[in-house]
């Protein structure tokens, strides 16, 4: 059977082509790539990696990190979710006459680290993973007045704005406790 194809005739075969995979690796790419169907995949040495120990124990070094980042955390999160970064920077707990000044949250968080790092050794090595990540932080908080007044002017600016932000947590929170 013949048809057409850009004006002349093509025989056309009856029953339906199947494709040869082998066809393709005297193509040039199989020259170079190598002819991986035919050889039979040697499974690979896997080299175990030896696990760095936890370092020892330090008094009060997990503590110094984890205050940091949440110190940092509440910084970033105050012009976007003012209620977070008033809940990670604010008090504990309320002020009694023992104790006028509690501790905040994240000094909570913090020494509750602290403890399980006197205990658990995995906890050490995530925090010395984390003292890098600290000081990351620490170093994009310091920059962040700079991306305040690159933004000075958009939308996105006046969203980030802290000083609005914290305007607009207290206004609905004074809003919701009359609703109430």
């Amino acid at each position: 059977m013949t048809e057409p194809m850009f004006g002349e005739p093509v025989d056309v075969a009856d029953e339906p082509v199947v494709p040869d995979f082998k066809a393709s690796q005297d193509s040039p790419t199989g020259r170079l790539f190598g002819r991986g169907r035919d050889r039979a995949r040697e499974p690979r040495a896997t080299r175990v990696k030896a696990s760095k120990p936890a370092p020892a124990y330090q008094p009060g070094a997990v503590y110094e990190s984890a205050l940091k980042l949440y110190g940092g955390f509440g910084l970033v999160m105050m012009p976007i979710r003012p209620a977070v970064a008033m809940t990670v920077l604010g008090p504990a707990k309320a002020p009694t006459e023992d104790n006028p000044t509690p501790i905040s949250v994240a000094e909570n968080c913090a020494q509750a680290w602290e403890d399980a790092a006197k205990v658990y050794p995995w906890v050490r090595k995530f925090f010395e993973v984390g003292t890098n990540a600290a000081l990351i932080a620490a170093l994009l908080t310091a920059h962040l007045p700079i991306a305040m007044a690159f933004l000075e002017g958009t939308e996105l600016g006046a969203k980030l704005n802290p000083a609005e932000a914290m305007e607009r947590f207290l206004r609905e929170r004074e809003e919701n406790k009359e609703a109430e």
